[in-house]
């Protein structure tokens, strides 16, 4: 599980917030998956994927007191990405855009 969850949150107590990761290579071409390479840093054995599609709500002492490893920044913004392509999130982005866009076309 790789914690996506704010940071605040997850030093709160809280539940957090955890999408799967598996070394299922079949989920590759799924656009909601970030892949990741193993590093010292990561702790990974194997090339694994982030399923950004499959987030769970999780209780903080489900997780292991001491994570095995942290994702690099590139990574993280990688799982950013899958993220809020996941869930929609820049939808009223693309609105906005495509409105914007229609009206300089009414415009002309």
């Amino acid at each position: 599980m790789l914690v996506v969850s704010r940071d605040p949150i997850n030093e709160a107590g809280m539940d957090v917030l955890a999408a799967r990761v598996t070394s299922q290579g079949r989920f590759r071409s799924v656009p909601s998956v970030a892949e990741v390479e193993p590093s010292e840093d990561n702790g990974l054995t194997e090339t694994s994927f982030v399923l950004c599609h499959a987030v769970v709500e999780l209780p903080q002492d489900k997780l292991d007191a001491r994570p095995f490893g942290q994702l690099s920044v590139s990574h993280m913004l990688e799982v950013d990405k899958k993220l809020i392509y996941a869930f929609d999130l820049d939808r009223y982005v693309r609105k906005d855009e495509e409105e914007e866009e229609s009206q300089e076309e009414s415009a002309t």
